[in-house]
């Protein structure tokens, strides 16, 4: 799997606190590391830690423009929201 990946461009370094390999210029990489594993009959539920978050140099200044509803007066809240409704 990691070869197909390799061959279609992909690059990747060593993670630094797990055993695993992170793709480079990825937007976000994050560690987790596995606390428990919860089987009940077919279903399976993971928990997970996660140890270190990674953000893309460019992702980190982008969102870094764009304003927060912490960082917005009550009016470009409501704009906010209502630009964002779904």
């Amino acid at each position: 799997m990691i070869n197909a990946l390799e061959e279609l461009g992909f690059e990747f370094y060593k993670s630094k606190k797990i055993q695993a390999i992170m793709i480079k210029g990825a937007s976000v990489n994050i560690e987790c590391k596995l606390l428990r594993e919860n089987t009940l009959g077919p279903l399976v539920t993971i928990q997970n830690f996660s140890s270190s978050i990674y953000l893309n140099p460019l992702l980190e200044t982008i969102l870094s423009l764009i304003p927060f509803p912490s960082e917005m007066t009550n009016k470009q809240i409501d704009i906010w929201e209502t630009s964002n409704a779904h």
